[in-house]
């Protein structure tokens, strides 16, 4: 038999068995009391046996249990067929036929904002600080090896800064790479960080990826930190690095939520997490890249590369078979991305915030539960956040009917 025969009849079987349940529960009791007794026209009592009008109601009932059945099975599998999904589709089996190999295909791009920041231009970007307000000399530019941005104090001691900040955004996972040009400096601080900033009421609330370096050397840190309109007044180191001979560059990627949830990777390797904060950091968010120092004697620049948000870390699989293997390559290298096991709703998640983004060629294939016989495949450009499904036959026209889950919370 077909799937819109077999569909249409269980379906109509199922409904009409509700109606019969209901009717023997509900309704028996209610009838089989009112049989006992009728009031005739003068007020009398006499005998009555409503049996026949009992066992009509229970046929009518089941008469419009069947064509509600009928009625909701033709619009639930229209609807279906509308967005070309089966029925059997291969979320529901464990068992696909082999014959034929399913494509895997990108439903939601999870890529929010991208910018080499090698264009020569600065197009998305506001550049302002504190270095306008205090007269300080401040440059920026950029070219094809980056954006560049320096600042000097107009007061040796005194704070100056200079930043290009992105428009407002709700990305959780934010990249760039940052470098500090300098070991050390003949006097006073200068650091350069990825900053990601509230833009609730105003408040300057930030986390940041920073390089600080000094006269005794530099170092790498992360630091919260809270304050009011005005700017930030509260500041905690929550993970720092003294070690020698760290790297003047650096890839920095900042995960958050603004509320309770940070993890920051340093060159793909977690060096901060933590799920129980209070960040008091509410999204949407700016993100920036930023100078300071406090030497006023000479112009010190940072800079950056490979600016990209992206909707979180995470990648999603939908519409997959249950227990099904995926693995994840980056088929340019050949290296494992992820793997993991398709949960009972057929779908199934991986963290990828720790890549370096996009992975131009990243092959996902999904196979059996005994990761012997390849179900379905596809090769995309991944970025966090991306959402992706088996299709069987699907067009991208068809593919724009499958519903895909919002952001979920950290």
């Amino acid at each position: 038999m077909s799937v819109w025969p077999r569909v249409i009849l269980r379906r109509i079987y199922h409904f009409s068995l509700l109606i019969w349940l209901a009717a023997n529960r509900r309704v028996t009791n209610a009838m089989r009391h009112y049989q006992k007794t009728r009031f005739d026209d003068n007020g009398f009592v006499e005998n009555y046996n409503g049996d026949k009008d009992y066992h009509t109601l229970l046929l009518a009932l089941v008469i419009v249990g069947i064509f509600a059945g009928s009625v909701i099975s033709f619009a639930y599998e229209s609807a279906r067929a509308a967005c070309n999904v089966d029925t059997d589709a291969p979320s529901n089996s464990s068992h696909l036929p082999l014959s034929e190999i399913y494509p895997v295909n990108k439903v939601r791009s999870g890529l929010v904002a991208f910018d080499s920041l090698t264009k020569g231009n600065l197009d998305n970007w506001t550049v302002y600080g504190s270095a306008v307000a205090r007269e300080a000399p401040y440059r920026y530019f950029e070219n094809s090896t980056g954006l560049y941005l320096g600042i000097r104090a107009a007061n040796s001691g005194q704070w100056a800064g200079i930043f290009a900040k992105t428009p407002s955004t709700n990305a959780y996972l934010f990249h760039a790479l940052l470098t500090l040009p300098y070991a050390t400096i003949s006097n006073n601080v200068f650091n350069t960080g990825l900053y990601v900033q509230t833009t609730y009421n105003g408040l300057v609330n930030y986390v940041t990826c920073v390089a600080i370096v000094s006269q005794s050397g530099y170092y790498w840190s992360v630091v919260l930190a809270t304050g009011s309109q005005d700017g930030a007044e509260h500041f905690t180191t929550l993970w720092a690095d003294h070690s020698s001979n760290q790297p003047l560059t650096r890839e920095c990627t900042i995960i958050t939520n603004g509320e309770n949830y940070l993890k920051v990777y340093l060159d793909g390797v977690s060096v901060y997490s933590n799920s129980t904060l209070e960040l008091t950091m509410p999204a949407p968010f700016y993100a920036f890249v930023e100078v300071q120092t406090t030497t006023s004697s000479k112009m010190r620049f940072g800079a950056y590369a490979d600016y990209y948000a992206t909707l979180n870390n995470d990648i999603r699989l939908m519409n997959a078979p249950r227990s099904g293997i995926v693995q994840i390559i980056d088929s340019s290298t050949g290296n494992q991305i992820a793997n993991g096991t398709v949960g009972w709703d057929g779908t199934a998640r991986f963290d990828v915030g720790m890549y370096r983004m996009p992975i131009n060629n990243a092959l996902i294939n999904i196979y059996d539960s005994s990761a012997r016989d390849l179900i379905a495949s596809g090769t995309t450009k991944l970025w966090g956040g991306d959402v992706y499904s088996v299709a069987s036959g699907q067009s991208n026209e068809d593919l724009k009917c499958i519903t895909v889950p919002n952001l979920d919370p950290m």
